[in-house]
């Protein structure tokens, strides 16, 4: 039993331990201290990213609120924050420019490249149904449809239906556009607010809707001749 042991066979049994232990203990304080003292470094490291891109970012605002040219401003931040939050928001400005001089491929190029960088979901969306109008714009029809097919956010669903209900009425598909317009004002109520545009849209297309075909009665049996009262005589009586 352990508390009978004498003081020798502690100490033996101590030091038998540590050869076998004692590395791997130190170790894993070392990682340990080590994991707290690089995650502290990680996020010191990633406030001053944020920062950094943050005043880029203010400066290149500032730069196009002046009138003057911005594009350097833009280029240092794509160059040093690529990918970023900041960078896609800067994407986003030069597409919105892009639209105003109605050079609507470059605007298309530059958010397709925002989509592409933009690594939320909402941003991402936010960038997709821009892309969409763009698209549309350009008669690419089929490809906003896909655009919008993937936006999934639900603050952007009643934005979504109605540009695919437009896009759809584009296609001469009033039925398809009747039905998005009909969801796209069941999310605005949802939410509590209300679109007279819309709908006007959605009567538009329902007073566009035709009538009916009329079944065309079928033809009356014709009548029986009527009795003369007047019996013919059989000849061969």
């Amino acid at each position: 039993m352990s508390e009978f042991r004498t003081d020798e066979e502690w100490v033996d049994w101590i030091r038998n331990w540590w050869s076998r232990h004692g590395l791997a203990l130190i170790a894993g304080i070392v990682l340990a201290v080590g994991g707290v003292i690089g995650w502290r470094w990680y996020q010191d490291y990633r406030q001053g990213q944020a920062e950094g891109a943050s005043l880029e970012y203010s400066a290149y605002l500032t730069a196009r609120a002046l009138g003057g040219d911005a594009s350097e401003d833009a280029a240092n931040l794509a160059q040093a924050r690529e990918g970023t939050a900041y960078h896609v928001f800067a994407l986003m400005h030069e597409a919105s420019d892009a639209v105003g001089s109605e050079d609507f491929e470059r605007a298309a190029a530059l958010l397709s490249a925002s989509m592409d960088y933009a690594q939320d979901d909402i941003l991402r969306d936010l960038v997709a149904v821009r892309l969409a109008k763009v698209q549309r714009q350009l008669g690419e029809i089929d490809e906003a449809l896909e655009i919008l097919a993937g936006v999934l956010s639900p603050g952007f669903a009643a934005q979504v239906a109605e540009l695919t209900g437009d896009i759809l009425l584009q296609k001469g598909d009033d039925l398809g556009a009747r039905q998005a317009y009909q969801s796209a004002l069941e999310h605005e109520s949802t939410t509590g607010t209300g679109d007279m545009l819309l709908e006007l849209k959605l009567a538009t297309v329902a007073a566009a809707e035709p009538a009916a075909p009329v079944e065309a009665a079928e033809p009356a049996a014709p009548a029986e001749p009527a009795a003369s009262g007047l019996e013919k005589e059989d000849p061969s009586e």
